[in-house]
């Protein structure tokens, strides 16, 4: 029986995760003076809901094992309207 081959990423491939890596040190995240992350989330019309809960669910998750708050979210529309 033949062992499963052993896939590896491209040197190039590498280097950009790499950068990627480093690139996402530089956090743009910044906590409030309450330790709290704020994101915001503009929906638009006939915006993905599967996007979205994507997006929020790691925070909710991430919220719900420190015990604590650690990320606040809202969703925002153009403008002020319900978005469908």
């Amino acid at each position: 029986m033949p062992s499963s081959p052993i896939y590896s990423l491209p040197k190039q491939s590498l280097d950009a995760a790499k950068i990627l890596q480093l690139e996402t040190n530089k956090s743009f995240l910044q906590a409030d003076d309450d330790g709290v992350i704020n994101l915001s989330f503009l929906l638009l019309p006939e915006y993905a809901m599967m996007s979205l809960l994507s997006a929020i669910e790691p925070l909710r998750v991430a919220n719900r094992l420190a015990g604590c708050e650690v990320f606040r979210w809202q969703c925002l529309s153009e403008n002020a309207q319900p978005v469908y």
